[in-house]
């Protein structure tokens, strides 16, 4: 039991750095899309629909990404740790799987919030000006 309690501390400290990598890389994407937004909001997108579309986009992705990788784990990875980690399989259940999904979906939830936040309080102008770089 106190293994298992480990390895999923040890998983939720990986994803918080995985979720942080994966929000400063889609900053830069958020930031080519300012004029856009811009636009958006100029035609009457409010700001919870910019924010509800960027959050859509970027869990649904994200998510996708975490499915796709959790399967080739199991799949191609974990045959390889039989023989030297006993317990390994043991371990990484569907009840697991599901946990560390929810751990990332809620980790990623937090940060791209803030990372929204900050751009979609932003008045079009000041957006569309910032996107002319």
């Amino acid at each position: 039991i106190r293994a298992n309690r480990t390895l999923i501390v040890a998983g939720a400290v990986v994803l918080v750095c995985v979720a942080i990598n994966y929000c400063i890389l889609y900053r830069v994407i958020l930031e080519k899309r300012r004029k856009t937004m811009a636009v958006f909001r100029i035609c009457g997108c409010t700001k919870w629909k910019g924010m509800l579309m960027y959050e859509t986009e970027l869990l649904g992705s994200a998510m996708v990404v975490y499915v796709i990788f959790a399967c080739i784990y199991n799949r191609f990875v974990m045959p390889h740790f039989n023989g030297i980690l006993e317990y390994m399989p043991d371990f990484y259940t569907k009840k697991n799987y599901l946990i560390i999904g929810a751990m990332y979906f809620v980790i990623l939830l937090i940060t791209y919030t803030i990372l929204v936040v900050g751009m979609i309080r932003k008045t079009p102008l000041t957006l569309s000006k910032e996107g002319e770089l």
